[in-house]
């Protein structure tokens, strides 16, 4: 599959271009897999989103699923009914991101660090969640942040 390395891109001098365009080529390509998995790629969107590209991201989205339904009505009608049901399920995957996207893009275009808090907020089960629990990771219960150690002690010396 496809995996997007910002630092390795920029080295290559490919990043603006991979932001731009690598969607639509998998998608012409018929490429579904490695398209919907880079298309849901919460590093993929924060590039996107951090170089004002959310409208694109949204416009891949509704491209390639519209693009994964008909691929799935076509093989249905051609007896593959497996393969047009894998098709589907890919598309309705996107269908959550896409859904996840026309809710978020306001805060997401302010503040794209946020993309994978943002996605761990959807509801749980959904695409987004699921991607983002992956990708984040959470304190041990009891633990307490160096950050907040530090703000306590300078609330105490301030006192």
């Amino acid at each position: 599959g496809i995996v997007f390395n910002t630092a390795v891109a920029h080295k290559l001098r490919q990043h603006e271009l991979t932001l731009l365009r690598l969607p639509w080529h998998l998608g012409k390509a018929a490429v579904w897999t490695d398209c919907v998995q880079l298309l849901c790629d919460l590093r993929f969107l924060r590039a996107r989103v951090e170089n004002r590209l959310t409208e694109l991201h949204v416009e891949d989205v509704q491209r390639i699923i519209a693009m994964l339904r008909h691929a799935a009505h076509h093989l249905g009608e051609t007896e593959d009914r497996e393969a047009a049901k894998s098709l589907q399920m890919l598309a309705d995957t996107l269908g959550e991101m896409e859904t996840f996207l026309m809710a978020e893009k306001g805060v997401l275009a302010l503040l794209p660090d946020l993309v994978s808090q943002q996605a761990v907020n959807q509801p749980d089960g959904t695409a987004p969640a699921m991607i983002a629990a992956s990708e984040l990771t959470f304190e041990q219960p009891g633990k307490v942040r160096g950050g907040k150690q530090r703000s306590k002690q300078a609330v105490r010396r301030a006192e």
